[in-house]
């Protein structure tokens, strides 16, 4: 069942011994300025692991913590390297990829060119040729853009590059901040159908924040739900969903 600490942290088990990635004690912010304050977090080879929380809680603090994008220390570890303190590039090559909040897509340059970009950690060419071309046939709207300014596009297409981008780096572990932001719920259910079918067929773990707690649940295996930088829950995904106060506060049950 969904287990919290008493000192408030909360703990949740990986399956199959060593996480992938593992977090303890991680403290982050801005300037002088602390948004997480000792966050302890696994995610295991395979897992797609959501995390839940009110605007303000830290959930983007926390991606960018482990990608290199803020002030951070503590204790953090990647296929059992050191991640804290790395700066982006270098996580990057580590085989992160982080598709922020907000999209982050290269506005001027065509679509085709933003996938390029994707891969840019890559040697394998022939083999990025085909998997920009496997992704375009899962974004067919993408394909038809293909030589458009990414910043002519809709949000919702906006969206798909950056995740079709952060992808093609055939990512060992991928960081997503809010997927659905902005997006209608129509667009917002296509767009979460369409990423289990990537993440599950491709095999890539994943940690994904996002503020539609149902579909992030039915997408995740496991579950954290930060508040004021803290971790305040932790379970499987289908033990979160059941959890009186998780449906209360985020399923408006």
């Amino acid at each position: 069942m969904t287990t919290v600490a008493p000192s408030g942290q909360a703990s949740a088990t990986v399956a199959g011994g060593q996480p992938l990635l593992a977090v303890r004690g991680l403290v982050a912010g801005y300037g002088p300025v602390t948004v997480l304050r000792g966050v302890d977090l696994d995610v295991g080879e395979g897992e797609v692991v959501a995390v839940l929380g009110p605007n303000g809680a830290g959930k983007t603090t926390l991606l960018r913590a482990l990608s290199g994008g803020c002030r951070a220390s503590g204790w953090a570890t990647f296929a059992g390297r050191d991640l804290l303190g790395l700066a982006p590039d270098r996580v990057a090559r580590l085989g992160i990829a982080h598709v922020p909040e907000g999209r982050g897509t290269f506005a001027e340059l065509s679509v085709r060119d933003n996938l390029r970009i994707g891969a840019w950690r890559r040697r394998d060419r022939q083999q990025v040729v085909r998997d920009i071309d496997e992704l375009l046939d899962r974004f067919p709207r993408l394909r038809e853009r293909l030589d458009q300014p990414a910043g002519s596009l809709s949000g919702g297409e906006q969206q798909m590059l950056a995740i079709a981008r952060g992808l093609v780096s055939a990512p060992r572990l991928l960081l997503l901040d809010e997927p659905s932001l902005g997006l209608s719920p129509r667009l917002t259910a296509e767009l979460f159908q369409l990423l289990g079918e990537l993440v599950r067929g491709r095999g890539v773990t994943a940690l994904v924040v996002e503020q539609n707690a149902r579909l992030a649940l039915e997408l995740a295996d496991r579950g954290y739900v930060l508040e004021a930088g803290r971790v305040a829950l932790a379970g499987r995904a289908d033990e979160l969903a059941r959890d009186e106060r998780v449906r209360k506060a985020y399923l408006g049950v």
